[in-house]
């Protein structure tokens, strides 16, 4: 399932943004329709991860800037049904991390968040005008972490135990450490 999960983006990734969406729609839906989740689980949570990575590198060699929506919200919301159908919630805020580092990472090909222009919450908050959206990048990185701190809270709330509780507070302090660094 990897190997052909690759293969189909690195197609679409020389042939075009349809079929690179298709490539990671695919993908994402891939393990729904294949197996039945009665093994181990938790592998479907590094495999989405490799998706959401796959989906965010095409987009920094074709600048195709809906392919990193589309790779960061499929990917981010097909682990929620897994989750909630079963256990797996430290590796859900594994998949949390790698998806909101790479959605930092990837797209400006640089280590650490050092994006120009204005941060989206300043849109939120009224200090710049409607048509002054901040930059892409800024855009993508908050999703990452958007969708990161959502994984969190959910976490916290389905209360599966004391380990998954305080992981998802370390996940939560990291990524608080990743935006100040």
């Amino acid at each position: 399932m990897f190997t052909i999960s690759i293969l189909t983006i690195v197609y679409g990734c020389f042939n075009g943004p349809f079929l690179t969406a298709t490539a990671i729609i695919v993908t994402t839906t891939m393990p729904f329709v294949v197996s039945e989740f009665s093994g181990a689980v938790q592998i479907f949570f590094y495999y989405l991860a490799l998706v959401a990575v796959a989906g965010l590198l095409i987009d920094r060699f074709r600048r195709c800037a809906w392919v990193s929506v589309l790779a960061l919200f499929a990917t981010q919301a097909a682990p929620l049904a897994i989750s909630m159908a079963s256990a797996g919630d430290v590796q859900y805020l594994v998949f949390a991390m790698i998806t909101a580092a790479a959605a930092i990472a990837i797209p400006p090909c640089q280590l650490f968040l050092k994006h120009e222009g204005s941060i989206v919450t300043e849109t939120f908050q009224g200090r710049l005008r409607a048509l002054n959206w901040p930059e892409f990048l800024n855009r993508i990185a908050f999703g990452g972490y958007l969708g990161a701190i959502i994984i969190s809270v959910l976490v916290v709330l389905k209360d599966a135990g004391l380990v998954e509780v305080w992981t998802a507070i370390a996940t939560s302090a990291a990524l608080y450490a990743m935006a100040k660094v």
